[in-house]
């Protein structure tokens, strides 16, 4: 499987998508859902890459 990252190009985050991320990285940081399959942790770390690009290639500081 091959991963296209767009998060550094990433200019903006509305409300919604913004809210949406989070969510996402509450649901898959549970416990239960950590533990539930051996590869899961996988989406952890590709939420928390993506939270990382837009901070580092969008802030304007």
């Amino acid at each position: 499987m091959k991963h296209v990252k767009v998060s550094p190009y990433v200019k903006s985050l509305s409300m919604v998508s913004a809210t949406k991320l989070v969510h996402l990285t509450e649901a898959f940081s549970q416990p239960w859902f950590l533990f539930s399959a051996p590869n899961n942790y996988q989406l952890v770390l590709f939420l928390l890459e993506v939270f990382n690009n837009i901070i580092q290639y969008q802030f304007d500081g």
